[in-house]
């Protein structure tokens, strides 16, 4: 599915959008420790490097993997508490796309998480996929 069939056109200028989207990812993030969001972040990185495709979902998966099995210390130092507020992977996936990580594919797919009550997530492409890195992952 396109993000554009589900959006109606008539809903404000771009200019207009662009400024509630802004204010959206202020409002979340300014209650997000950067500890975590740099934790969270370094994550994704290490997602785009294995999946030809991101979603929220997967980032969540992996965060969730890594508080659970993860020694205290991982990569770049102590693996934060996790973050209550789900509504900022908005912000990481499009800070992963200003960082040069990740492209929207402008098509969207439900989410599998049952937090998420089924809502539509965007499909991302990752441009810094690694084939050999994928392929030792998923082996």
């Amino acid at each position: 599915m396109n993000q554009g069939e589900l959006f109606p056109k008539d809903r404000g200028t771009p200019t207009e959008n662009r400024k509630i989207v802004r204010e959206a990812i202020d409002r979340v993030t300014r209650h997000t420790s950067d500890d975590w969001k740099e934790f969270a972040l370094e994550v994704l990185y290490r997602i785009c490097l294995i999946e030809r495709v991101v979603v929220t979902d997967d980032l969540w998966k992996h965060l969730d993997l890594i508080r659970l099995n993860s020694p205290k210390r991982l990569m770049n130092g102590p693996v934060p508490e996790p973050e209550p507020n789900h509504s900022v992977a908005g912000y990481l996936m499009l800070e992963g796309a200003r960082r040069g990580w990740l492209e929207n594919t402008g098509d969207v797919q439900r989410s599998d998480r049952k937090v998420a009550h089924r809502k539509f997530q965007c499909e991302w492409r990752s441009v810094i996929y690694d084939e050999k890195r994928a392929q030792k992952y998923h082996a």
